[in-house]
């Protein structure tokens, strides 16, 4: 199986911003466009505004972009719990592969999951998978947000740390039996990628998975 990932879509020329905004809504990417709008609204636009620039063609698109779609503080909130709960998934599945565990699975890593969370609906075994086959695109940027020594880790560094995971354990899931294979299908979906500058960054850089423990594994850490 050859996997072909989609650079993230880069919205006028912010890659901070369009990342998040892709990590939030990986199904939709009007939505996502009409988010990093207003993301740029409350803080990057408004600093160029403030210093006395105006408006060019190149910020022609922002304003039908801000009221493309409506995205309000529920849905943030919503989409931020859920890619929570499938990047502590991913971080569980990785640590019990780190420990050796033969027995490592899904299933084990969204019960962990489960065990370790306080919202009843939150924990439930179907809430979760419903939240990894949402987020299973950006499921390792945002591991690799959880993984960060950053409060907020720059747009880069999220591939950095959760790329090699994401390889690492579809090396693993490869070497399991087809049985396994096919009724774990988070690992096999066209991911969300870097854009080409960054691609070929990666290329240089390289990079190895980093090691967790299951103790590190089931702390949550959005």
């Amino acid at each position: 199986m050859t996997l072909l990932f989609k650079p993230i879509p880069i919205f006028l020329g912010d890659t901070f911003g369009s990342t998040i905004s892709v990590m939030l809504f990986p199904d939709d990417l009007s939505k996502a466009r009409a988010w990093h709008a207003r993301h740029l609204s409350r803080g990057a636009l408004q600093t160029y505004l403030d210093a006395g620039h105006s408006f060019d063609d190149r910020f022609s698109a922002f304003a039908s972009a801000v009221g493309e779609v409506d995205v309000d503080f529920q849905q943030t909130h919503a989409r931020l719990s859920g890619a929570s709960l499938a990047a502590d998934a991913l971080k569980v599945l990785w640590a019990l592969v780190c420990d050796g565990d033969e027995n490592a699975s899904w299933t084990i890593a969204i019960e962990r999951v489960c065990d370790a969370t306080s919202v009843k609906e939150a924990g439930s075994i179907s809430h979760i998978r419903k939240q990894l086959k949402l987020f299973a695109p950006v499921m390792h940027l945002w591991l690799g947000w959880q993984l960060s020594d950053e409060a907020c880790p720059r747009e880069a560094e999220l591939f950095h740390i959760g790329y090699p995971i994401l390889f690492a354990l579809r090396a693993w899931a490869k070497s399991r039996p087809e049985a396994f294979r096919s009724a774990n299908s988070y690992l096999e979906v066209e991911e969300f990628g870097p854009w080409p500058e960054l691609a070929e960054e990666m290329g240089r850089r390289g990079g190895y998975p980093r090691k967790l423990s299951l103790r590190q594994g089931v702390q949550n850490s959005l």
